[in-house]
């Protein structure tokens, strides 16, 4: 076996209607391949093996089962292929060696790497030379991304409330012209 993709991962989103869903990677072992359903902003939960049935060799998942509804367009599931960390090549010394045996370490060696390779592509990093503890950069950027939304929330109350006052100044500025309009004539009717 070779394992000539990057791949170890594919995200789909519901549409409704669509229950079997593609994978391309290679997958030496059924137990190495996790599902994990995310509705909307939650995080991904890890279903269990009974939910879903992986078909070898068509190379896909079928979720959900039976007569649950498809996953709708609020829903992503998530296929990711996670190998164990371990190496269970034993050779002994002056015996047999055998070349797929060397190539199915060499294979498990890789999908580790594109294993760790997906987990880093999702994660923050210290700059390079940054003296800062990796643990503050993150609960750094996790306040920063707080006060960004709450500045973003202020700041759509405060538009909503300069709209409403700008339509209260009109209001005010339309009655005002209304009054004038009317002081007027009822001077020029005093007048006669």
């Amino acid at each position: 076996m070779t394992v000539a993709s990057r791949n170890n991962k594919h995200v789909y989103v519901g549409n409704g209607v669509n229950r079997i869903w593609p994978y391309t990677f290679v997958l030496p072992n059924a137990a190495y391949l996790n599902v994990y359903l995310k509705t909307g902003d939650a995080s991904a939960v890890l279903l269990s093996p009974g939910d879903y049935f992986i078909n070898e060799a068509a190379m896909t998942v079928t979720y959900p089962l039976g007569t649950l509804p498809a996953l709708g367009a609020d829903k992503k599931i998530i296929l990711l292929r996670e190998v164990p960390y371990t190496q269970e090549i034993d050779l002994i010394n002056q015996g047999d060696f055998y070349a797929e045996t060397i190539e199915g370490g060499f294979d498990h060696n890789t999908m580790l790497a594109q294993q760790l390779a997906e987990r880093a592509d999702r994660a923050l990093e210290v700059p390079l030379g940054d003296p800062r503890d990796p643990a503050v950069f993150i609960e750094d950027f996790f306040i920063a991304v707080a006060a960004a939304e709450t500045s973003a929330q202020n700041a759509a109350a405060s538009e909503t409330a300069a709209e409403t006052a700008q339509a209260g100044a009109e209001t005010a500025r339309t009655g005002a012209e209304t009054a004038r309009a009317r002081a007027e004539r009822a001077e020029g009717a005093a007048a006669l």
